[in-house]
C-alpha cells in the first residue's frame, strides 16, 4: 500500500490497490522472508519456545535472534525494490542503532547492555521494516490481519485456561501480566479491522474477539493490572471522537460517560484508604520521574546503558517522593534496573539524543497517521483509525511499563508504525467536520469532569 503508482481495483464495490508486481529474481526469497516473518509473529504472540540463553539475565535473546533473522532476510530480499526504503526512516534507523551500540559499548556492564540493545534493535527495527517491506500489498495485509485475529483468539483461550485451571491468566503465554496486556492492546488492531468489512459475520467476529480480549483484561484486573482495564475504555472514547453522532446517540454517550465517571469517582474516594503511597508499584514509578532525568543529566549523551545497575548513582542523589527512603529505592533499583516507564528508561539508559530522535520520529509518524484519520484515503485494508487507536493505547501503557524492552511487545508496536500509509496521501475532504470534533471533545470532557465530581461529592456527603 506504500507505493504511489499502484493502480486501484474496484472489487465488489470496494476499492483496493493492486498488488505490486513481483520483484525479478527475488520472488522465492520474498516468500521465504514472508514465511519467516509470520513464524516470528507467531513465536512472539505466544513467547514460545521460551529459552534462557544467558543465565541470570532476563533478556529474551532467542526472540531477538529470531527478529534479527527475519529483518535480515527481509532486507536482503527487498533491496532490489526501493519503494519501501524511505530516506528519512532509513536515516533515523541508522542513527538510533548507532546510539544504542555506542551506549552499550560504554556501559558499566557492556555485555548485559549489548544483549539488551541487540534485542531492542532487532525487535523494533524488525517489526517496522518487515511491515514496510513485506506488508506492501492488500493481499498480504489481509492475510496478516487474519493471522493476528487467530493469534488474539489463541492468546485469549490460553489466558482463560490459565485463569481457570492454572496459576493465573498469563501463566501459559508469558512470565508477567504487563507484556500480555501490551500484546492484547496492540493486537486489537486486527479484530478492529474486521469491523470495517462489509460481511456481517466478519463484523460480528470482530466484535466477539474484542469483547473476549476485554474479558481477559477484566480477569487480569483482579491481580494488579487495573490501569490496563481503563485503556480500552479510553480507546473507545477516542474512537467516538472521530465519528459523527446523531443528537440522541450523542446524548446517550454523554449520559453513559457521566454515570461511568460518577461510579469511578465514588469508588476512588471510597477506597482511598487502600491506596498505598509506599507500595513499590506507586512509589518507584513516581520517584523515577525525578531520578531518571537526574541520571541522564550526569550521562547526557549515551546514558548508562540499557538495564545497567543504578545503585552506585544513588550515593549523591536525594529522593524526592516523601513516602519512601533512599534505602527502599536503592533496593528496588537493584532488582528492577529500569524506570517502569518506557521514555524515562530510554532517558536514563540511552541518553537525551536517543530520546529526542526516537520521540521525534514517533511524533512525525503519529501526526501523519492522524492526518489520515481525519482525511481517510479510500481503498486501504487497514483504516487509519484501526492503527491509531492501538498505538495510542500502547503509548498509554508504556507510561507504566517498559514495553519496548520486551520483544513480544516491541515487535507488534513497530509493525503498526510500519503499516502507517505514509505514501498514500490523505483524502482531500474529511469524513466529518472539525467543529463537530471540537464539540464532541468538549462534551466528553464536561461529562467526565461533572461525573467525577458528583461521584466524589456523593461519597463525601453520604460516606
Amino acid at each position: 500500500m506504500h507505493g504511489e503508482s499502484l493502480k486501484e481495483l474496484d472489487i465488489g464495490g470496494e476499492k483496493y490497490c493492486a498488488d505490486p508486481p513481483p520483484q525479478s529474481g527475488s520472488s522465492l526469497g520474498r516468500r521465504a522472508a514472508w514465511l519467516l516473518f509470520c513464524i516470528t509473529t507467531v513465536h512472539l504472540a505466544f513467547v514460545f519456545p521460551s529459552v534462557s540463553v544467558i543465565p541470570g539475565e532476563r533478556v529474551n535473546l532467542l526472540s531477538g535472534v529470531v527478529c534479527g533473522l527475519s529483518l535480515t532476510l527481509t532486507i536482503l530480499c527487498s533491496k532490489s525494490n526501493g519503494d519501501g526504503f524511505r530516506l528519512p526512516e532509513t536515516f533515523v534507523s541508522v542513527i538510533l542503532s548507532a546510539l544504542v551500540i555506542l551506549s552499550s559499548h560504554f556501559s558499566l556492564v557492556p555485555e548485559c547492555s549489548s544483549a539488551r540493545g541487540f534485542v531492542v534493535l532487532n525487535s523494533s527495527l524488525g517489526g517496522f521494516w518487515c511491515a514496510r517491506l513485506l506488508l506492501d500489498s492488500p493481499r498480504r495485509q489481509r492475510l496478516f490481519m487474519w493471522l493476528c485475529v487467530f493469534l488474539v483468539i489463541g492468546i485469549d483461550m490460553l489466558s482463560l485456561w490459565g485463569s481457570v485451571f492454572g496459576k493465573n491468566f498469563y501463566s501459559l503465554v508469558d512470565t508477567h501480566w504487563h507484556p500480555l496486556v501490551g500484546r492484547l492492546i496492540l493486537l486489537s488492531f486486527a479484530p478492529m479491522a474486521l469491523l470495517y468489512q462489509r460481511s456481517l459475520p466478519v463484523v460480528i467476529t470482530g466484535i466477539f474477539v474484542l469483547c473476549l480480549s476485554y474479558g481477559v483484561l477484566l480477569l487480569g484486573g483482579g491481580i494488579g493490572v487495573e490501569s490496563a482495564v481503563g485503556i480500552p475504555i479510553g480507546m473507545c472514547l477516542l474512537a467516538a471522537l472521530f465519528r459523527e453522532w446523531r443528537t440522541r446517540e450523542f446524548t446517550a454517550i454523554l449520559a453513559a460517560l457521566f454515570v461511568l465517571a460518577a461510579f469511578f469517582g465514588a469508588h476512588l474516594l471510597h477506597h482511598r484508604k487502600n491506596f498505598e503511597k509506599t507500595h513499590i508499584s506507586v512509589a518507584y514509578r513516581i520517584e523515577n520521574i525525578f531520578f531518571s532525568p537526574w541520571v541522564a543529566s550526569h550521562h547526557p549523551f549515551l546514558g548508562i546503558g540499557l538495564t545497567a545497575p543504578r545503585t552506585d548513582l544513588l550515593d549523591s542523589y536525594e529522593t524526592r517522593y516523601p513516602h519512601i527512603g533512599k534505602e527502599d529505592f536503592a533496593l528496588w533499583n537493584r532488582e528492577l534496573r529500569t524506570s517502569e516507564n518506557m521514555f524515562l528508561t530510554f532517558t536514563a539508559d540511552l541518553g537525551f539524543p536517543f530520546v529526542i530522535v526516537y520521540s521525534g520520529a514517533l511524533a512525525i509518524l503519529l501526526f501523519a497517521l492522524l492526518r489520515r484519520v481525519l482525511h481517510p484515503p479510500e481503498g486501504l485494508v487497514f483504516h487509519p483509525l484501526v492503527l491509531f487507536l492501538p498505538l495510542m493505547g500502547g503509548l498509554a501503557h508504556f507510561q507504566v511499563f517498559d514495553g519496548i524492552l520486551h520483544p513480544q511487545v516491541s515487535w507488534f508496536f513497530h509493525i503498526l508504525l510500519g503499516l502507517i500509509p505514509v505514501s498514500t496521501p490523505p483524502a482531500a475532504k474529511s469524513t466529518f467536520s472539525k467543529t463537530g470534533l471540537i464539540v464532541r471533545l468538549g462534551g466528553f470532557t464536561t461529562a467526565l469532569v461533572m461525573g467525577l465530581g458528583v461521584g466524589l461529592a456523593f461519597v463525601y456527603v453520604f460516606g
